[in-house]
Parts: structure tokens; C-alpha cells; sequence
């Protein structure tokens, strides 16, 4: 059981279609004595349903949806080793599977939507991000639930068992990963040292990383430099990184009531829209780019000495030069752990008007995320060591997502620490533009917290109910 348990911990890796690996060199991990039964063993951990060893898809094809890019022969080890898994798979259950995207939200929901109502399919498997899919499931029916086929409790599941359950009680989607993703606080590192500011990370190796420390922070790099005005933050992501960093994400789902709920009107999201009104209209902080990613521009510009905002904004940043470091998000007064926060889930999902049964829909995915010796050149190492490679390769050596490896192994042992609490936030763009304009810019132009969320307290509650 430990050695299916050992593969199982480089499956659950998965962040896209299959898990990104290495050069496809090494043989650690266990790999000599691993088995074909292991092998199965781990891929279908958690089913409810005894996957087919026999399934023929006839030669037929099945769409895979999905927002990221198509893969490409040659065009990297990542993109090589999930073609050689495909291809193998599609050999193994005699089908072709055809990866088909879409560009936004908008050309997602109109592809899927448009399909559904001429009871069409768009695609049978998708994969999506957490905006997008839950859009999508504003519309009745769009998705298959999944509850009587995955058992949510299994320990290859009960990782993100809340973080996919619909606020109606059941899960229309699967995602059999760890957290790989979060919230960060970058920081300009020659704004720091130029306004004799304490280092982010040193506060926050002390223990000292707290609102307090921010808000220090903040000010004294607040100013003008040639004619230009200079922020201590930029605010893309600034409500939602420190409701995280106070207990509790702005959206958060309530299930038992059948809808979703605003953490801005509890004692501690109130806290936080106080904190806000100080930071940008008392201190003037804060450059006024909330609920768009505008704050990268600022940032890129070294016109704002901080920016909150999830691990993939690295990527907009590492190729400008811009000197950063990164560090979690700042102590809150109601918590006593550093904390992150992701968006409700990366989904995938089946197509309710696919033709093909549910359960070989399920085994065909999951095995394209097939970590096994027998398919040459594509077993990863399952050791934390070996984990950690797969995640610098993908974050660092493909996609720049962090300044270098060091900065990277920081980020990969604070999300995977036990000791980090993690918030998982339902806030779609529907919602986030509402909350937008109705809360923060009038608290961020001054207006009173409590004052303001009461007399806008039924708009909101309308949007949710439209949402969910």
C-alpha cells in the first residue's frame, strides 16, 4: 500500500493534463520495482467503480476541452511527455482523443452554453478554471455530477472534496491534485532597500509579518520619483489577499443553505474593508487598479513597491527584470498562521450531453495521468525531492513563473507546508465586478465600512442568488 500510495503522490501532482516532469532520465522513486497492478492501483485510487480493463472506445474520437495550450511535439519536455501518454492511452482503449480551447471566459461560456441548448456537445471532458466553470454552471445541466462514480472522502480525493462541491451538495467536477497554487505578495526589492524599509521575508522568517509590518511598509514607500507617482501597493487582488491573510475568503460556499455567502459582512471582512479605507484613502497607498490585473503594469513599472497577486503573476514579471521576491501574505489581527488562498478549483468536468457512459469518461482522464515506467521516458520521481523538480521545471525552466529556483522552492515548501491554512475563495469575475463597484471603490474614495455595506447589502445578496 505505501509503494501505490509513493506513485499516487506524483499523480496527485497533476496542475494541467498530466503532471510536468523532468527530462525522463531518472529512475528513482521506486521505479525497478514498480508494478502494472500498482500502476492501476493508484491511477483509479478513489473510484467508486471498477474501471474496465477491456474499454474499446471503437476507434471513435473524444473531445477534451480545455484553456490551456495544445500541446506541440518538440516544442518542450512537458508538452512531449503528455503526447507520449496520450498516445499511448489512445493505442491502449482504441480512441482518438482531440484537444479543442477557447481564448476567454466569454468564447468558453458562449462555446459550452450555445451546445447544450441545441443538446450539442461542445466537448466531452473539460477542463477549466475556476471563473469559467462556475459560469458555467449557472446553467442547469451543462455538467454530469460525479458523487455516485468518486468517493470524495478517499484520500486521493478528500483534498479538494470542499474545494469542488457545488453549493447544491454535489460535486460536478474532479480534481485529484495537491495544492500547487496561491496568493503571494511580491515586492520590489530595490524599492525596499531605497525607502530603508525591512525585507518582507526577513519580517516574515521572524514572525514578524503582519498587518502592522505591511502598512509600515506601505507608507514609506508611498511618494513621488521624477514627476511620477510612486505606490506602496498596487491594488489588483487587494481585497481578496488579505481577506485570506484575516481568516476567510471574500466568497465562500453555504451549502447547507443551497448558495454562496459574503465574508465582507462578517466582523473579520469588516475589519478588512476598514484596513483598506486606511491603506488607500488615509494613507494613499494604493493605486486604483482593484478587480483588473492593471497592478501588474504598475508594478512592472517599479511604480508600486508591493503587488498581491497568485503565483502565476510571475510570469509577467520575471521578463521584465524587475529585482522581486515574494513572500506570503501578512499576518491578519484575527489569525495566528500564515495563510493562503486559491480561487475554488481548477475543474474537470463531463459534457452531460456526451454519448459516452460517465464512468469511461473518468477512466479515460485519469489516464492520461498515468505515471508508468512501461510508457518510455515519462515516469517522474515520486520523493519530495523528486516533486520539487517537476515543479521548478514547470514553473521556472517552461513557464518563469518564479525569478529562480530558490525563489521557487520557497513558494513549493510554504503551500505545501501542513502548518499553512488554506482558504478556498468562490469569487467569479460576475461577482468580483459587482463587489467592485458597490464596496470597494466607495470604501476605497472614503465612505464609511459599516454605513456603506448596509446600504448596499441587498444588491449583493441579489448577485449571489443570480450566481448560485
Amino acid at each position: 500500500m505505501k509503494k501505490i500510495l509513493a506513485i499516487l503522490l506524483c499523480l496527485i501532482l497533476v496542475t494541467g493534463l498530466c503532471a510536468c516532469g523532468g527530462d525522463g532520465k531518472k529512475d528513482d522513486g521506486g521505479k525497478k520495482d514498480i508494478t502494472s497492478a500498482d500502476v492501476d492501483a493508484a491511477t483509479f485510487e478513489g473510484l467508486k467503480f471498477k474501471p474496465n480493463k477491456d474499454l474499446d472506445f471503437g476507434g471513435a474520437t473524444v473531445l477534451f476541452g480545455r484553456d490551456a495550450h495544445i500541446p506541440k511535439r518538440g516544442n518542450s519536455v512537458h508538452d512531449d511527455r503528455e503526447l507520449d501518454i496520450k498516445e499511448a492511452i489512445e493505442a491502449k482503449y482504441n480512441v482518438k482523443i482531440e484537444y479543442i480551447s477557447y481564448s476567454n471566459e466569454q468564447n468558453f461560456l458562449e462555446n459550452i452554453t450555445l451546445k447544450h441548448a441545441g443538446n450539442d456537445v461542445w466537448a466531452d471532458l473539460v477542463f477549466a478554471t475556476t471563473p469559467h466553470y462556475l459560469q458555467a454552471l449557472t446553467n442547469e445541466g451543462i455538467f454530469r455530477p460525479l458523487d455516485d462514480y468518486i468517493d470524495y472522502s478517499s484520500d486521493r480525493y478528500k483534498i479538494t472534496d470542499t474545494a469542488t462541491k457545488y453549493v447544491d451538495g454535489k460535486h460536478y467536477s474532479y480534481y485529484p491534485a495537491e495544492t500547487d497554487a496561491g496568493y503571494f505578495i511580491y515586492y520590489n526589492t530595490a524599492l525596499i532597500a531605497e525607502n530603508n524599509c525591512d525585507d518582507p521575508r526577513e519580517l516574515y522568517d521572524a514572525g514578524e509579518w503582519d498587518w502592522d509590518a505591511f502598512e509600515k511598509i506601505a507608507k514609506a514607500c508611498t511618494g513621488s520619483k521624477n514627476g511620477k507617482t510612486i505606490y506602496g501597493l498596487a491594488g489588483s487582488n487587494l481585497l481578496d489577499g488579505l481577506m485570506a491573510s484575516n481568516g476567510m475568503p471574500v466568497i465562500s460556499a453555504d451549502v447547507k443553505n443551497g448558495t454562496a455567502k459574503c465574508n465582507l459582512y462578517t466582523e473579520k471582512g469588516k475589519k478588512v474593508l476598514e484596513f483598506v479605507r486606511q491603506l488607500s484613502f488615509v494613507d494613499k497607498a494604493v493605486d486604483g487598479t482593484y478587480g483588473s490585473h492593471n497592478g501588474i503594469e504598475t508594478f512592472n513599472n517599479s511604480f508600486a513597491a508591493m503587488l498581491i497577486g497568485p503565483q502565476y503573476y510571475g510570469s509577467h514579471l520575471v521578463q521584465t527584470g524587475i529585482p522581486f521576491e515574494m513572500v506570503p501574505l501578512p499576518l491578519g489581527p484575527d489569525t495566528k498562521t500564515y495563510t493562503n488562498v486559491r480561487e475554488y478549483c481548477y475543474c474537470y468536468a463531463i459534457g452531460a450531453n456526451s454519448k459516452y457512459k460517465t464512468e469511461d469518461l473518468i477512466q479515460l482522464a485519469l489516464e492520461l495521468e498515468r505515471n508508468d515506467p512501461a510508457i518510455e521516458g515519462t515516469y517522474r520521481d515520486t520523493s519530495r525531492d523528486g516533486k520539487l523538480e517537476l515543479f521548478i521545471e514547470q514553473y521556472v525552466d517552461k513557464g518563469n513563473h518564479y525569478y529562480d529556483e530558490t525563489q521557487a522552492e520557497f513558494v513549493f515548501d510554504f503551500i505545501n507546508d501542513k502548518d499553512t491554512v488554506e482558504y478556498i475563495d468562490w469569487n467569479t469575475t460576475n461577482l468580483k465586478n459587482i463587489i467592485t463597484k458597490n464596496i470597494f471603490t466607495p470604501i476605497y474614495k472614503g465612505e464609511d465600512v459599516r454605513s456603506h455595506l448596509t446600504s448596499v447589502e441587498s444588491v449583493i445578496n441579489t448577485a449571489l442568488k443570480d450566481q448560485f
